[in-house]
């Protein structure tokens, strides 16, 4: 009581399988599989915590007749607590032939639909005052940039994913700003390594930063069986150890799936993390620059 702290919070929508679903992360993966590419992913966080989040996302980008420019759309909804959002992104790529891989340059635009059901807070008091009864809805404009550069062997990427600050005010107005402080920089990159004809060993690394938060990194360490199975074990600092598996089950359509094992103090009531993902090709080529690495 006679103390005063100032609390920051932040929320932004983590994948473990990034490689498989590229999309939500880069605005630049778009074109990169050479083919029209759906892509459904399911993630429910820290499973065993009430509110915890439970995220889903659906992507589809494909590429235009002279291959410099890829479309695509990104829907994205996520629940935590009492809050829901939901996201729909416009996307465009920029693609170019450099040395002996492809640069592309995304970007994405589109609005959060953010809604909070406070009627739903559980309190202590019946009828407080300080908790309002109705439901906020909001709806909220954002953009993400992103480059990405990739061949057969290796691949380097970096994003800003969500640009746009937003701050509410009394009457439900919305304050736009652009705080470079506050971007969250995505920095990836991986190497596909073949060991014979039938097994590849594929190492990778995401680096997170945001300035008030600092940076967390994933490293990553995939077995490739030919070109039906990849599976492996990640290390995301300060939170969880990761098993992940992908198998394609046929040259179009793959599944994934992976397990993020809590190391923080949210393992004493966390029972960890699931997702999985559905991938499927259309009009696949086989002349893709890398069509299964990321």
């Amino acid at each position: 009581m006679l103390s005063a702290f100032a609390c920051v919070g932040q929320n932004g929508t983590v994948l473990s399988q990034y490689m498989q679903n590229g999309l939500p992360l880069n605005p630049a993966f778009a074109g990169s599989r050479n083919s029209t590419s759906f892509t459904f992913s399911n993630r429910n966080q820290w499973v065993g915590i009430d509110g915890a989040p439970n995220t889903q996302t659906l992507s589809f980008h494909t590429v235009l007749k002279n291959e410099k420019l890829a479309p695509g759309l990104f829907l994205t909804n996520e629940s935590i607590g009492i809050s829901k959002s939901t996201g729909v992104f416009g996307n465009i790529a920029y693609r170019n032939k450099l040395y002996k891989g492809t640069l592309s340059f995304g970007l994405a635009a589109g609005v959060f639909m953010n809604k909070n059901s406070w009627k739903d807070v559980v309190t202590t008091t019946d009828g407080d005052d300080a908790i309002p009864l109705m439901t906020e809805r909001v709806i909220l404009p954002d953009v993400s940039f992103g480059t990405y550069y990739y061949t057969k062997k290796y691949f380097l990427s970096f994003s800003i994913p969500f640009m746009l600050g937003h701050t509410l005010k009394e009457g439900r107005k919305v304050e736009f700003n652009s705080d470079f402080s506050n971007y969250h920089m995505h920095l990836a990159g991986g190497y596909n390594y073949k060991i014979n004809r039938e097994w590849s060993l594929r190492p990778s690394v995401l680096v997170k930063y945001q300035h008030s938060f600092g940076a967390q990194v994933d490293v990553n360490a995939l077995l490739g069986y030919k070109s039906t199975i990849v599976a492996g074990i990640s290390y995301r600092s300060q939170d969880a150890i990761l098993f992940l598996a992908r198998f394609n089950i046929s040259k179009q359509f793959q599944i994934g799936y992976s397990y993020d094992f809590t190391l923080n103090a949210l393992s004493l009531a966390s029972k960890g993390s699931h997702e999985i993902t559905l991938q499927y090709d259309i009009k696949y080529r086989s002349r893709a620059s890398n069509p299964r690495f990321f």
